[in-house]
């Protein structure tokens, strides 16, 4: 396939951006993928702070995430409020 032009998009990378964030959640709370996740997390071009305040956890705080089905779905439930509402 040729080089899409839907590459050089500034949109369509913004919500690529985006996409990470949101569905990155799974794999940072999986202590296996939790690596992976932190380099895919770097390598993300755009950078929202309140996003990455989310994803900058000490390791205890993401543990007890991890153990609580509740706080599992404030998070989620941050994340997405923040994806849809805050950060456009």
């Amino acid at each position: 396939y040729p080089k899409a032009d839907y590459l050089s998009d500034k949109h369509f990378r913004s919500f690529i951006n985006k996409y990470v964030y949101y569905f990155l959640y799974p794999f940072y709370f999986n202590n296996e993928q939790y690596e992976s996740a932190v380099h895919v997390l770097n390598k993300n071009e755009q950078r929202f702070t309140l996003l990455d305040l989310a994803y900058h956890l000490p390791s205890w705080l993401r543990r007890t995430v991890s153990n609580n089905l509740r706080l599992q779905r404030l998070y989620r439930n941050y994340l997405t409020f923040m994806l849809r509402k805050v950060i456009r």
